[in-house]
């Protein structure tokens, strides 16, 4: 910055001292001759007029390095203490620049930053406190079930045992699953999963709920096909929208995963009446569908996103949900 402030100086202020020392020695030169004639002494006086021109240009050439120095210092100074703030070097107060506008944007970004870090450190520390405290209430409740399912071998209330180990299990995971969803997209490593597999074990854990209503879920996927994602994250979407089917649809659910360019697309639909036209707006906003996981349509788009896809809505009636992941090429090649 501070070379285009010398050099924007330099290119106006210069041409205008050399035309002004061009014009002195015309003028000088012209009376000159008109007074004395032809002189020797109008070498000395040219010269002169040279060596003064030179001089203010170098004068010039000085004040516009150090006014341009001094005009850029307090944007170079605001560029420092972004970056700092950018580093989350938030023990450091950006010092001031002298000039009120930066100094007022610089002091609302760095209270933008150190609300930012406080809320995410606040949202670190529940995840924290909500790990401890269910996980130990969780263990001991499937250690009492796994003492039950001992104790009852061969009875009938063996299997609700089981299926109350199950579901304690399921829930186990989910937590630990949730735990992650605060994580932004940069923050998530997102891994390589064969995308059948994470289909058929959440289709098979809702496969009671929806025989309980008489109703079924039928999967179309290539086993071949495989996503980049967070595979505890991509369950709980799923598990979102077989909740939505199950509790507002009807028929057969189908799930279809096909190719969709560099994209895997996992459509999830069923033969119900679909959603109305008025509702579409609002469909993925917050609060809206939680359904019995707590979780929502919204929630799932978030992640979906963090995940480095999308959640759209492909159809109004019937209703299908589309879930486009990021195909990995590399690994359906070597599987």
């Amino acid at each position: 910055m501070v070379a285009r402030i010398r050099t924007f100086l330099l290119a106006i202020l210069i041409p205008i001292v050399v035309a002004l020392g061009i014009c002195a020695q015309i003028y000088v030169s012209s009376h000159y001759e008109l007074a004395v004639g032809h002189d020797r002494n109008m070498w000395h006086i040219s010269v002169g007029i040279q060596a003064i021109v030179i001089l203010i240009t170098w004068v010039i050439v000085l004040g516009a390095t150090a006014l341009a120095k001094n005009t850029a210092a307090p944007y170079q100074q605001m560029n420092d203490s972004i970056r700092r703030i950018a580093n989350r070097e938030f023990n450091i107060v950006p010092p001031p620049t002298r000039i009120a506008e930066l100094d007022d944007t610089l002091q609302a970004l760095y209270a933008t930053a150190t609300a930012a870090r406080r809320r995410l450190d606040a949202e670190r520390t529940l995840a924290a406190d909500v790990s401890h405290q269910l996980r130990s209430p969780l263990t001991a409740l499937s250690l009492r079930l796994e003492e039950i399912d001992r104790r009852t071998q061969g009875q009938d209330v063996n299997l609700d045992a089981r299926a109350a180990l199950g579901q304690v299990e399921r829930l186990v995971t989910m937590v630990e699953d949730l735990l992650t969803t605060w994580r932004t997209s940069s923050d998530r490593t997102l891994a390589t999963f064969r995308v059948g597999e994470v289909i058929n074990a959440e289709v098979h854990r809702w496969k009671d709920q929806y025989q309980a209503v008489g109703r079924d879920i039928v999967v179309s996927c290539d086993n071949k096909f495989h996503a980049l994602g967070t595979v505890g994250v991509q369950e709980l979407v799923l598990s979102v929208l077989l909740d939505n089917s199950l509790k507002y649809g009807a028929g057969t659910t189908f799930i279809n995963v096909t190719d969709y360019q560099t994209w895997i697309l996992i459509e999830v639909g069923d033969e119900g009446p679909g959603i109305r036209e008025e509702v579409r707006s609002t469909l993925m906003s917050t609060g809206t569908s939680s359904g019995g996981n707590g979780l929502g349509l919204a929630w799932a788009r978030r992640q979906v996103s963090a995940d480095g896809g999308r959640l759209e809505l492909r159809s109004l009636s019937p209703a299908v949900f589309g879930i486009f992941l990021i195909a990995d090429r590399q690994a359906e090649v070597s599987a």
